[in-house]
């Protein structure tokens, strides 16, 4: 065997050792699906409110269908009015509910397996310019451009469609943006609790607290991997190949002075 067809083959044994590629993928043009909520915000706002009032907040979640998947970073695929129903009160009177639109929330798919949770909220929440409160509301502020203590959130991307019928989610990992503590949840139609069968697969992400954060300027990039992404290779896989090229070279030396 000449050193020539020596390497040739250390090349073919090291390529043999190298996982087939992948191809995962969300579909591109399936519908978007999910829920967004805003929790503790009838906490923050009665903290703001003017002494003898108080100020809560209902209905601090919706829900999004209808749109599709646009994998172009350049496209946000979903962007909805965040607007709550707010109410003022002092003993005997009440005023509202009284829907008060914050900002917007979007959603969107920048690549296969990444999308991105867009804050895009006013930068302060002026009770005072809530439709029907009383006057006394007026200079009663909250600053979202650095969240008050006791704001969470959840979002969950549901029924996302992949290429393969049998395609899974196996792991989904931040990526970009602000780490906040949460924790991260899947499911599968394989494993799909009873109580949210018909939103798998899923992806659920729950914010425990986003004090600190500028909710009128936040995006958090997150990536899944599913049982067709493509494996690293691995480091052996590497040293067999350099490995079958420095000995070939150093036969095929050897042979030519030997000539």
């Amino acid at each position: 065997m000449t050193g020539s067809k020596f390497v040739a083959v250390g090349f073919g044994l090291a390529v043999a050792a190298i996982p087939a590629l992948g191809n995962a993928a969300v579909v591109d043009g399936s519908e978007l699906k999910g829920r967004f909520l805003l929790g503790g915000l009838s906490d923050v706002l009665a903290d703001a409110a003017p002494s003898g009032f108080t100020a809560t907040s209902s209905s601090s979640y919706f829900n999004f269908s209808g749109e599709t998947v646009d994998i172009d970073p350049g496209v946000v695929d979903f962007t909805n009015s965040f607007a709550p129903l707010l109410t003022a009160s002092n003993p005997g009177n009440s005023w509202g509910p009284f829907a008060y639109d914050i900002g917007t929330i979007a959603v969107n798919w920048i690549s296969d397996l990444e999308f991105q949770l867009i804050f895009d909220l006013d930068e302060t929440v002026n009770l005072g310019d809530v439709p029907g409160f009383p006057a006394a509301f007026g200079g009663s502020e909250v600053d979202l451009t650095s969240a008050p203590a006791g704001l969470n959130s959840e979002i969950s991307i549901n029924n996302i469609e992949f290429e393969h019928a049998d395609e899974e989610i196996t792991s989904v990992i931040q990526i970009g943006g602000p780490r906040l503590p949460s924790t991260i949840y899947f499911f599968n139609e394989s494993n799909c609790p009873l109580a949210i069968a018909t939103t798998c697969p899923t992806v659920f992400v729950d914010y425990s607290s986003l004090t600190g954060i500028d909710l009128s300027n936040t995006t958090l990039t997150y990536r899944l991997t599913t049982n067709y992404s493509a494996v690293p290779l691995p480091a052996s896989a590497w040293m067999l190949l350099s490995g079958a090229g420095m000995l070939g070279a150093a036969r095929f030396r050897a042979r030519r002075k030997a000539a």
